[in-house]
Protein backbone atom coordinates (compact mmCIF):
# COMPACT_ATOMS: atom_id res chain seq x y z
CA UNK A 1 0.00 0.00 0.00
CA UNK A 2 1.00 3.83 -0.45
CA UNK A 3 1.03 6.48 2.15
CA UNK A 4 -2.59 7.40 0.76
CA UNK A 5 -3.53 4.09 0.95
CA UNK A 6 -2.61 3.34 4.31
CA UNK A 7 -3.79 6.41 5.72
CA UNK A 8 -7.27 5.78 4.71
CA UNK A 9 -7.18 1.79 5.47
CA UNK A 10 -6.04 2.98 9.24
CA UNK A 11 -9.55 5.63 9.01
CA UNK A 12 -11.66 2.28 8.27
CA UNK A 13 -9.98 0.28 10.70
CA UNK A 14 -10.63 3.27 13.46
CA UNK A 15 -14.46 4.04 12.01
CA UNK A 16 -15.30 0.26 11.96
CA UNK A 17 -13.51 -0.52 15.49
CA UNK A 18 -11.23 -3.14 13.32
CA UNK A 19 -7.84 -4.41 14.57
CA UNK A 20 -4.83 -2.32 13.18
CA UNK A 21 -3.55 -4.12 9.92
CA UNK A 22 -7.08 -5.35 9.38
CA UNK A 23 -6.98 -4.11 5.63
CA UNK A 24 -4.00 -4.97 4.83
CA UNK A 25 -4.17 -8.55 6.22
CA UNK A 26 -7.49 -9.04 3.95
CA UNK A 27 -4.37 -10.18 0.97
CA UNK A 28 -3.71 -13.17 2.91
CA UNK A 29 -7.49 -14.17 2.70
CA UNK A 30 -8.51 -17.38 0.35
CA UNK A 31 -10.14 -16.12 -2.63
CA UNK A 32 -13.50 -16.78 -1.40
CA UNK A 33 -13.01 -15.35 2.19
CA UNK A 34 -11.35 -12.26 0.31
CA UNK A 35 -14.80 -11.27 -1.57
CA UNK A 36 -16.63 -11.79 1.67
CA UNK A 37 -14.74 -9.58 3.51
CA UNK A 38 -14.37 -6.80 1.23
CA UNK A 39 -18.04 -6.89 0.59
CA UNK A 40 -19.29 -6.07 3.91
CA UNK A 41 -16.43 -3.35 4.12
CA UNK A 42 -17.78 -2.12 1.32
CA UNK A 43 -21.65 -2.64 2.79
CA UNK A 44 -20.57 -0.54 5.89
CA UNK A 45 -18.93 2.25 4.15
CA UNK A 46 -21.49 2.59 2.06
CA UNK A 47 -23.84 2.83 5.11
CA UNK A 48 -21.56 5.37 6.54
CA UNK A 49 -21.50 7.40 3.88
CA UNK A 50 -25.31 7.25 3.05
CA UNK A 51 -25.77 8.33 6.85
CA UNK A 52 -23.30 11.18 6.59
CA UNK A 53 -25.16 12.62 3.63
CA UNK A 54 -28.19 12.25 4.94
CA UNK A 55 -27.32 13.81 7.92
CA UNK A 56 -29.44 11.38 10.44
CA UNK A 57 -27.92 8.76 12.72
CA UNK A 58 -30.98 7.42 14.14
CA UNK A 59 -31.76 5.91 10.86
CA UNK A 60 -28.30 4.15 10.41
CA UNK A 61 -30.37 0.67 11.47
CA UNK A 62 -32.67 1.14 8.95
CA UNK A 63 -30.25 1.75 6.32
CA UNK A 64 -28.17 -1.43 7.27
CA UNK A 65 -31.13 -3.57 6.29
CA UNK A 66 -30.92 -2.05 2.49
CA UNK A 67 -29.65 -4.15 0.28
CA UNK A 68 -26.72 -2.88 -1.87
CA UNK A 69 -28.11 -3.21 -5.26
CA UNK A 70 -31.43 -2.60 -6.62
CA UNK A 71 -34.72 -0.23 -5.62
CA UNK A 72 -34.46 0.85 -3.12
CA UNK A 73 -30.41 -0.04 -2.16
CA UNK A 74 -28.08 1.87 -0.80
CA UNK A 75 -26.28 2.77 -4.22
CA UNK A 76 -29.59 4.18 -5.60
CA UNK A 77 -30.20 6.29 -2.83
CA UNK A 78 -26.63 7.90 -3.28
CA UNK A 79 -27.16 7.95 -6.89
CA UNK A 80 -30.19 10.13 -5.90
CA UNK A 81 -28.22 11.75 -3.66
CA UNK A 82 -25.54 12.87 -6.84
CA UNK A 83 -23.26 11.79 -3.90
CA UNK A 84 -20.55 11.02 -5.96
CA UNK A 85 -18.32 13.06 -8.53
CA UNK A 86 -19.21 12.46 -11.84
CA UNK A 87 -15.75 10.81 -12.35
CA UNK A 88 -16.36 8.31 -9.92
CA UNK A 89 -20.20 7.60 -9.80
CA UNK A 90 -20.16 5.02 -12.56
CA UNK A 91 -16.80 3.20 -12.08
CA UNK A 92 -17.92 2.81 -8.18
CA UNK A 93 -21.56 1.76 -8.81
CA UNK A 94 -20.53 -0.54 -11.76
CA UNK A 95 -18.03 -2.07 -9.60
CA UNK A 96 -20.19 -2.13 -6.57
CA UNK A 97 -22.82 -4.07 -8.70
CA UNK A 98 -20.22 -6.61 -9.95
CA UNK A 99 -18.84 -7.42 -6.52
CA UNK A 100 -22.39 -8.08 -5.01
CA UNK A 101 -23.10 -10.43 -8.08
CA UNK A 102 -19.56 -12.25 -7.17
CA UNK A 103 -20.64 -12.11 -3.16
CA UNK A 104 -24.00 -13.51 -4.23
CA UNK A 105 -22.57 -16.50 -6.27
CA UNK A 106 -20.06 -17.96 -4.26
CA UNK A 107 -21.94 -16.97 -0.73
CA UNK A 108 -25.08 -19.24 -1.38
CA UNK A 109 -23.76 -22.03 -3.59
CA UNK A 110 -22.04 -24.62 -1.67
CA UNK A 111 -19.71 -25.88 -4.80
CA UNK A 112 -18.14 -22.29 -4.61
CA UNK A 113 -16.58 -22.71 -1.34
CA UNK A 114 -13.08 -22.97 -2.77
CA UNK A 115 -14.06 -20.50 -5.30
CA UNK A 116 -10.45 -19.13 -6.94
CA UNK A 117 -10.15 -16.16 -9.53
CA UNK A 118 -7.88 -18.30 -11.29
CA UNK A 119 -10.13 -21.35 -11.75
CA UNK A 120 -13.00 -19.31 -12.67
CA UNK A 121 -11.79 -16.18 -14.76
CA UNK A 122 -13.44 -16.94 -17.87
CA UNK A 123 -16.58 -17.48 -16.08
CA UNK A 124 -17.08 -13.91 -13.88
CA UNK A 125 -19.61 -11.95 -14.92
CA UNK A 126 -19.64 -8.49 -15.57
CA UNK A 127 -15.75 -8.68 -15.39
CA UNK A 128 -15.10 -4.99 -16.61
CA UNK A 129 -17.00 -3.92 -13.47
CA UNK A 130 -14.43 -5.47 -11.15
CA UNK A 131 -11.55 -4.77 -13.13
CA UNK A 132 -12.27 -1.58 -13.81
CA UNK A 133 -8.97 -0.18 -12.54
CA UNK A 134 -6.45 -2.32 -14.73
CA UNK A 135 -8.70 -2.65 -17.27
CA UNK A 136 -8.88 1.55 -17.60
CA UNK A 137 -5.37 1.50 -17.23
CA UNK A 138 -4.25 -1.37 -19.65
CA UNK A 139 -6.46 0.86 -22.23
CA UNK A 140 -4.98 4.16 -21.66
CA UNK A 141 -1.80 3.16 -22.10
CA UNK A 142 -1.48 0.40 -24.34
CA UNK A 143 -1.99 2.45 -27.47
CA UNK A 144 1.47 5.25 -26.47
CA UNK A 145 3.48 1.54 -26.40
CA UNK A 146 2.56 -0.94 -28.87
CA UNK A 147 0.31 -0.10 -32.60
CA UNK A 148 -0.42 -3.04 -34.86
CA UNK A 149 1.55 -3.84 -37.86
CA UNK A 150 -0.64 -0.71 -40.10
CA UNK A 151 1.05 2.04 -37.44
CA UNK A 152 -2.71 2.49 -36.33
CA UNK A 153 -3.67 2.81 -32.71
CA UNK A 154 -5.62 -0.59 -31.60
CA UNK A 155 -9.20 -0.50 -31.48
CA UNK A 156 -10.80 -0.68 -27.46
CA UNK A 157 -12.15 -4.08 -28.78
CA UNK A 158 -8.87 -5.30 -28.91
CA UNK A 159 -7.77 -3.31 -26.37
CA UNK A 160 -10.50 -4.81 -23.99
CA UNK A 161 -9.46 -8.62 -25.34
CA UNK A 162 -5.57 -8.09 -24.93
CA UNK A 163 -6.02 -6.30 -21.54
CA UNK A 164 -8.69 -9.43 -20.35
CA UNK A 165 -5.50 -11.85 -21.45
CA UNK A 166 -3.40 -9.82 -19.25
CA UNK A 167 -5.52 -10.19 -16.15
CA UNK A 168 -5.92 -13.79 -16.76
CA UNK A 169 -2.31 -14.45 -16.02
CA UNK A 170 -2.94 -12.96 -12.25
CA UNK A 171 -6.29 -12.19 -11.34
CA UNK A 172 -6.43 -12.05 -7.94
CA UNK A 173 -3.86 -9.13 -8.08
CA UNK A 174 -5.64 -7.06 -10.21
CA UNK A 175 -8.74 -7.45 -8.31
CA UNK A 176 -6.80 -6.12 -5.24
CA UNK A 177 -5.86 -3.41 -7.04
CA UNK A 178 -9.13 -2.44 -7.42
CA UNK A 179 -10.54 -3.19 -4.34
CA UNK A 180 -7.28 -0.73 -2.59
CA UNK A 181 -8.41 1.99 -5.26
CA UNK A 182 -12.09 1.91 -4.06
CA UNK A 183 -12.11 1.43 -0.64
CA UNK A 184 -9.40 4.28 -0.95
CA UNK A 185 -11.86 6.97 -2.64
CA UNK A 186 -14.81 5.64 -0.16
CA UNK A 187 -13.00 6.14 2.94
CA UNK A 188 -12.37 9.53 1.61
CA UNK A 189 -16.25 10.20 0.74
CA UNK A 190 -16.84 9.20 3.90
CA UNK A 191 -14.99 11.09 6.16
CA UNK A 192 -15.62 14.74 3.64
CA UNK A 193 -18.99 14.18 4.64
CA UNK A 194 -18.10 13.57 8.36
CA UNK A 195 -16.16 17.25 8.19
CA UNK A 196 -18.63 18.69 6.17
CA UNK A 197 -21.40 17.50 8.85
CA UNK A 198 -18.74 18.64 11.62
CA UNK A 199 -18.50 22.22 10.43
CA UNK A 200 -22.30 22.38 9.83
CA UNK A 201 -22.74 21.13 13.46
CA UNK A 202 -19.86 23.78 14.29
CA UNK A 203 -21.90 26.97 12.54
CA UNK A 204 -25.00 25.99 13.98
CA UNK A 205 -23.29 26.01 17.71
CA UNK A 206 -22.00 29.17 16.72
CA UNK A 207 -25.42 31.04 15.59
CA UNK A 208 -27.07 29.76 18.49
CA UNK A 209 -24.85 30.66 21.28
CA UNK A 210 -24.25 34.02 19.31
CA UNK A 211 -28.83 34.45 19.43
CA UNK A 212 -28.20 33.68 23.04
CA UNK A 213 -25.46 36.15 23.63
CA UNK A 214 -27.62 38.98 22.14
CA UNK A 215 -30.44 37.64 24.16
CA UNK A 216 -28.35 37.85 27.62
CA UNK A 217 -27.04 41.08 26.74
CA UNK A 218 -30.68 42.75 25.52
CA UNK A 219 -32.22 41.16 28.75
CA UNK A 220 -29.58 42.92 31.02
CA UNK A 221 -30.24 45.97 29.30
CA UNK A 222 -26.58 46.55 29.03
CA UNK A 223 -26.97 48.41 25.82
CA UNK A 224 -28.82 51.48 25.10
CA UNK A 225 -32.08 51.10 23.42
CA UNK A 226 -30.83 52.24 20.37
CA UNK A 227 -28.51 49.63 19.88
CA UNK A 228 -30.69 46.87 21.02
CA UNK A 229 -31.14 43.65 18.59
CA UNK A 230 -34.94 42.97 17.65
Amino acid sequence: MNTLQSQNALHIERLFKLPNGFVESLSEESDWGYVIKVHALFESLFTQFLVEKIGVDEIRSEIYKLPMNGKPSKVSFLKSLDAFESVHSSNINGFIGALSQLRNLIVHHAEQLNFSFDDNFEGIENIDGLFFFPLKLFMDSYPDAIRDNGGKTPSKEILKKLSKQALGENPRYYFEMTVDLVLCLMSLYVENASINNENDFINKQIKELSVDIVGRITASNILDKDEQVE
